[in-house]
């Protein structure tokens, strides 16, 4: 998958399910709310998920979901962003791929960690 653009997923970093302009919240935590895959590159794209719960992270927030809306399936956590259709939309496969320069000198700095981890046999 490529963008044309260099984008970044968004963090949401609210108790709202889509972000802060949506009205549906997690106001009582035995709630689940049903919401469609929009990424189109995750395995449940444009399935309808139920929603049981908002995992804040590091690096995000996640929807702990299941397909059938029951809690004794194994929860699946999905990145908040895969819902929100205005990021979705922007996202695209191209003809020719495209990937700015910016976005590869952030992935150096990683990767040269990796790397020499990997190599001298350390955990980073």
């Amino acid at each position: 998958m490529s963008r044309s653009t260099a984008i970044s997923a968004p963090r949401f970093r609210s108790r709202y399910v889509a972000g802060p302009r949506c009205t549906t919240r997690f106001e009582n935590t035995h709630k689940t709310v049903r919401r469609e895959v929009l990424y189109a590159h995750h395995p449940w794209f444009a399935h309808e998920v139920w929603v049981h719960a908002v995992i804040e992270k590091a690096d995000g927030v996640f929807f702990r979901c299941t397909l059938d809306g029951t809690e004794t399936d194994r929860f699946l956590e999905i990145p908040a962003w895969m819902f929100d259709r205005a990021w979705c939309s922007r996202c695209h496969v191209t003809r020719d791929p495209f990937v700015s320069l910016d976005t590869l000198r952030a992935l150096t700095v990683p990767v040269a960690g990796t790397t020499t981890s990997l190599i001298l046999g350390v955990e980073p």
